[in-house]
């Protein structure tokens, strides 16, 4: 903005060396990590001891901001460090070391699950043996019109949301159909489940995304097992595979 607040245009050179990079913020958040205080107070031969403002700005990084107070003996400084312990937090989230566990008091600690009138009728008994955990796959039979694509794709995005180290992997027998088959019914279940918000999907690479974890949903065709075995998630594992058109 100008003095008098009228935008002013920049184009895309003078915004990068205007603003900091994410590689420059990671490694400014690096040297407050290792800032020691101990790296800038020297005693002085008369044992009284001194800050060394200097190697503090220059070598930790952990100096925010001083204040010179002038008194009748001199000059007092009064320093603001930053927080080696919060930009060490903040260099972990970014590197996905650990996020918060959920408050068990919180309301959002109970589990996501599917809505009873967004389950057909013919799946309630299903849901709820897969609620109990009373078995690891299940195979459904049925034409088009069954609904047993639409119960499956709203049973593997609440997967996604109940188990933050869990990622999903959805698979035709030819790559090419995956578009408009598995990819399209999940986006549809998470339209359905009100989850737009907590979820993004991309056609090219073909992914979904959980935003408040990372996790992902991953779509491959069968036509070439070497794409599937060299997915490799960044964290957890995949832990809900669909298998469309098992035929």
């Amino acid at each position: 903005m100008s003095k008098n607040n009228t935008p002013v245009a920049i184009d895309k050179d003078q915004f990068i060396r205007f603003h900091m990079s994410p590689e420059e913020a990671l490694k400014l958040l690096a040297d407050i990590a290792r800032g020691n205080m101990g790296d800038f107070i020297k005693v002085e031969k008369d044992g009284t001891f001194g800050i060394d403002l200097r190697k503090a700005k220059d070598v930790t990084k952990l100096i925010k901001k001083v204040k010179y107070k002038p008194n009748k003996f001199g000059t007092e400084y009064e320093i603001e460090l930053y927080s080696a312990l919060d930009a060490l937090d903040k260099q972990l989230r970014v590197h996905g070391k650990y996020r918060d566990l959920p408050n068990p008091n919180a309301d959002e600690f109970a589990l996501f699950a599917i809505p009873a009138d967004k389950i057909a009728p013919l799946f309630v008994d299903v849901y709820r043996d897969i609620t109990a955990k009373a078995h690891t796959e299940y195979i459904f039979r049925g034409g088009r019109g069954s609904a047993k694509s639409s119960f499956i794709s709203e049973v593997m995005i609440e997967k996604i949301v109940n188990n933050p180290q869990m990622h999903g992997l959805a698979l035709r027998q030819v790559a090419d159909t995956l578009r408009d088959s598995v990819f399209a019914r999940l986006k549809w279940a998470i339209m359905i489940l009100g989850l737009n918000d907590k979820f993004h999907c991309t056609a090219s690479p073909m992914e979904i995304e959980y935003l408040p974890t990372g996790q992902k949903i991953y779509f491959r065709g069968a036509d070439d097992p070497g794409k599937i075995k060299s997915i490799t998630p960044a964290f957890g594992y995949i832990g809900c595979v669909w298998f469309e058109e098992f035929d």
